[in-house]
């Protein structure tokens, strides 16, 4: 097998794995900062609005957003974080 050649080990996840995605953990972020408490009257303003902060955002804070610098993210091992 390839992986095998190459040293790749396979993990296979589980189908849904809410807690182990780290850009629905930036989304509930985002939604939380840059969209709570006002009605969505346009969807391309609010897309706009959403992109715009995530843009505004350092690298260190996406990540820590995304859950991706907690010790207990599920590749920290892998990832250096």
């Amino acid at each position: 097998m390839l992986a095998d050649e190459l040293k790749i080990e396979i993990r296979l996840l589980p189908t849904a794995t809410p807690k182990m995605n780290a850009m629905g953990h930036l989304w509930k972020s985002v939604k939380r900062r840059a969209l709570a408490n006002r009605p969505t009257e346009n969807i391309d303003i609010s897309a706009d609005d959403a992109c715009h902060h995530i843009i505004g955002m350092s690298r260190h804070q996406r990540l820590k957003a995304a859950g991706v610098l907690s010790e207990n993210f599920w590749l920290a091992e892998y990832s250096g974080s």
